[in-house]
């Protein structure tokens, strides 16, 4: 019995591989218009400028229609506790909670379309694309009444605030391979890491991706606020209560009535 050498087993898996990978290999570049972005005293916002390029393999043609580009800006992750109120005799009160350990504090969404023409619901929701696409919670399309009213309650609060956005159609093409868009970052914004997904499309199918990093930072007083506040809080409390007792006494001088 003859055995199979290491090289021709090697060379067969190589060629089964070949054979799985899709005959098109689309390029995908992109780029921020800068890597952070610094939260000063007077901070009212700011926009994000993701840009890039997508084309196919040398030799290969583009698409019929074309490709759609999906943006995420998503991130930082933290816990949110969300509470219900009920009305008991007249009065509102905190009836039932629900904890959320893992959820984004920020998550925008940039496409060149509405996202049911470029992708399909369920590859939306397992990228979590959209607002709506989110899931954390254990949140699931079994998830019973009160489950979905409290995931749906956050991604509505987050929305009020915010933090929470969607830009459909704002990715424009320039040209055939050349696209862009501005995303707004708001004077809410949390600081810390942020990633940036660009994910290609043709004809509802994922073809390319990237991700990028964001770094959001304090930066001049509020960072040395920040700083006090964290590494001396004992200094930090002392401090704003000598203030707000000078800023009383201040104000009791300026108008005092004789």
């Amino acid at each position: 019995m003859s055995r199979t050498s290491p090289l021709r087993t090697l060379a067969f898996l190589a060629g089964l591989l070949a054979a799985a990978l899709p005959a098109r290999a689309e390029k995908l570049a992109a780029a921020l218009s800068t890597p952070m972005v610094s939260i000063t005293s007077n901070f009212a916002g700011t926009e994000l400028t993701v840009f890039g390029s997508i084309a196919p393999d040398r030799g290969k043609a583009a698409p019929v229609g074309g490709y759609d580009v999906v943006i995420v800006l998503e991130g930082p992750r933290s816990g949110v506790l969300a509470r219900r109120k009920e009305r008991i005799f007249g009065v509102w009160i905190n009836r039932s909670r629900r904890a959320y350990p893992d959820v984004p504090a920020f998550h925008a969404m940039a496409s060149t379309l509405p996202l049911s023409m470029v992708v399909e619901p369920k590859e939306a929701i397992r990228l979590g694309l959209g607002v709506s696409d989110l899931r954390f919670g254990g949140h699931n399309e079994n998830a019973d009444a009160e489950s979905r009213d409290f995931h749906d309650a956050v991604l509505r609060l987050q929305q009020n605030r915010g933090v929470y956005a969607e830009y459909p159609t704002s990715v424009s093409f320039l040209g055939d391979q050349l696209f862009a868009t501005a995303i707004p970052i708001p004077a809410e914004v949390p600081v810390g890491t942020y990633e940036a997904r660009i994910t290609a499309y043709a004809g509802k199918r994922l073809v390319a991706q990237e991700t990028l990093g964001l770094l959001v930072v304090k930066s001049g007083f509020s960072q040395r606020v920040a700083d006090l506040a964290a590494r001396w809080p004992v200094v930090y409390g002392l401090l704003s209560v000598a203030i707000a007792l000078f800023t009383g006494w201040l104000g009791g001088v300026l108008f005092r009535r004789d």
